[in-house]
């Protein structure tokens, strides 16, 4: 286990120093032309030096737990023409009706996962529901945060709607869309690709921590070798950035402030009747007040 790396809130708690070849050494010629002098035969002219051995430079390994993590992963569905959020006229209307297609995705995406992945087979039935209903909200925000890379001022609800400060401000999650930017501004940085995406949300889902699990050492297991995946990947892609683990654990206490912030604020919309959730969605949210 990676205890030493990562604390039960799932930020680093030690260096991961990286000793992966430097892809820029110069290689000294003079020490190895005079060692192929002295071992050349005596048929050789005394002015011949042999050629000097190139450096091979290992291989960046492609950890093949993460190949089987992506091939499993669903695609991020931006909805269609036809979603049912882009035929409303009343903006506000609209936004609220995409952030309830993105959630029901969400729950709909975590199902095909566990079905899917042959990671999580083992797990029994109850704690994927405990898995599932504990990481659904973080899970969609992560998805909201990488579909919006590409913004500067947005997040991208649906390919008919990137949604913008002042529209959130009037619908009432203003606070959240901004907390949202700043997440998606620290993950542009980062540079984040797929597959450090995908890893970011299986440790998510694969919460040991959570109330209700009936074998949280499998759990707790399985979030290891995602974890040390990561570690490993990290090493061999990004040689030159030792913290670079580190820096991409930071982000997840934030992502589950976000989350815990935007399930009480789905409850709230709900309650309200400002948003028109199926039954399985009205059955999570009133679940995580119980």
């Amino acid at each position: 286990m990676l205890k030493e790396a990562v604390r039960e809130d799932r930020t680093p708690g030690g260096k991961h120093k990286n000793t992966a070849f430097p892809l820029n050494m110069r290689i000294k010629s003079e020490p190895v032309a005079k060692q192929a002098r002295k071992s050349s035969s005596s048929s050789v002219s005394s002015d011949h030096v042999d050629a000097v051995p190139t450096v091979k430079i290992p291989p960046r390994t492609f950890p093949p737990f993460i190949k089987e993590l992506l091939r499993y992963e669903p695609p991020v569905d931006n909805h269609s023409a036809a979603c049912q959020g882009c035929q409303l006229e009343d903006t506000g209307q609209k936004t609220l009706a995409h952030v309830t297609q993105q959630v029901e995705e969400q729950i709909k995406r975590n199902q095909e996962w566990f079905t899917c992945l042959p990671l999580l087979l083992d797990i029994n039935e109850n704690d994927q529901r405990v898995l599932s209903r504990s990481a659904w909200i973080e899970l969609m925000l992560i998805n909201l945060t990488k579909q919006s890379l590409h913004l500067d001022n947005g997040v991208l609800l649906c390919q008919g709607q990137v949604l913008d400060f002042t529209t959130a401000e009037a619908t009432g999650i203003g606070d959240i869309m901004h907390r949202v930017m700043q997440l998606t501004a620290k993950f542009k940085e980062l540079n984040l690709d797929d597959a450090e995406f995908v890893c970011i949300k299986v440790i998510i889902l694969l919460n040991p921590d959570v109330k209700g699990l009936s074998d949280q050492q499998l759990v707790e297991k399985l979030q290891d070798r995602v974890h040390a995946s990561l570690l490993e990947y990290n090493n061999n892609f990004h040689p030159g950035e030792p913290n670079r683990f580190g820096n991409i654990l930071l982000r997840l206490p934030e992502l589950r402030s976000i989350g815990t912030k935007s399930l009480e604020r789905l409850f709230m919309l709900s309650l309200t009747g400002q948003i028109h959730a199926s039954d399985s969605l009205s059955e999570l949210l009133h679940s995580t007040k119980r």
